[in-house]
């Protein structure tokens, strides 16, 4: 059987202190065929030099070097515009600069893949360890996760680092360039969950990657909010998912469910009293009684 052909968007910055494990897990995956193709976003120290000697080693290390600094988001998205009309690979993957991947996490990924259909997106759980690799003992989500269809419009549901997703799913990803994104994971998921033709999968197993946690990391679950920022919360946040979800509509809108549709329509003008109540009914959320809260006060600013 001819293995799956898996091209892996890794971005870079600054990161030749835990880069080196991770391009070594990698390389390391197990009944795939892999292309990695490093996007290094102007890094100031030896990450280039790193990855020059992985790229001389091995014929399928590609370095692209951004002539100036993007963010990690849009090195990402940029990253995977460049294989929009690509036909050569059956999957994709993104990937963190500092984590490790144990040697099934590709073809776990493609296998529930497969099972669900075509033109989806995977992602899962992941083991939470320390910059040395120490088990930090938790997961990302907890054992309780449970994922409500309408939580994805309220939290980034989708840890990046941890997408596989077809070609099928990448050709409608690139249908359209989004502009201002601060998470390209929230982006993708949205697609995924709200897209009649895409499917989403989540993997609940936290056993396919090390999740590595420092003082250095660009995004990611090492945050921590104190009692503070969690009452301050309540009255000021981000409008950053109502951007992404008026995106949605403008560039998806024609390939959504109706009732979906009007969800996310009455949600992003739920100041309008007579949409307080129908939002309110159709929410089920990860934190309901809060979300009612600010749905009612018109408090809800929320960073995803």
């Amino acid at each position: 059987m001819e293995r799956p052909k898996v091209a892996v968007i890794m971005s870079t910055y600054n990161g030749e202190k835990y880069l080196k494990e991770q391009i070594d897990s990698i390389l390391k995956q197990k009944d795939v065929d892999i292309d990695l193709h490093i996007f290094d976003d102007c890094s100031k120290d030896k990450t280039v030099e790193v990855v020059r000697e992985y790229e001389k080693k091995n014929k399928n290390v590609y370095l692209n070097i951004n002539a100036k600094n993007k963010n990690y988001t849009y090195n990402f998205i940029d990253g995977l515009f460049t294989f929009k009309d690509n036909d050569k690979y059956d999957f994709y993957a993104f990937s963190d600069q500092d984590d490790v991947w144990i040697d099934d996490k590709l073809i776990t990924a493609i296998n529930k893949i497969k099972e669900t259909g075509k033109c989806t997106l995977y992602s899962s759980n992941l083991k939470v360890v320390d910059e040395n690799l120490n088990y930090l003992e938790r997961n990302l989500r907890d054992d309780g996760f449970a994922f409500d269809w309408h939580d994805q419009l309220c939290y980034c549901l989708v840890t990046g680092c941890t997408a596989v997703f077809d070609k099928y799913f990448k050709n409608l990803v690139t249908e359209n360039y989004p502009e201002d994104l601060l998470y390209h994971d929230y982006w993708i998921g949205l697609i995924a969950n709200y897209c009649k033709d895409a499917n989403y999968v989540f993997d609940k197993d936290p056993s396919h990657i090390l999740y590595r946690q420092h003082g250095k990391n660009a995004s990611g679950g090492a945050i921590t909010w104190g009692f503070f920022d969690r009452l301050f919360g309540l009255f000021k946040g981000y409008e950053q998912n109502f951007h992404i979800l008026r995106l949605l509509l403008k560039y998806y809108g024609d390939k959504l469910n109706l009732d979906d549709k009007e969800l996310i329509e009455k949600f992003i003008h739920y100041k309008k009293w007579k949409n307080k109540k129908y939002v309110m009914k159709h929410f089920k959320t990860i934190r309901p009684k809060k979300f009612k809260f600010k749905i009612l006060f018109n408090r809800y600013i929320e960073k995803i």
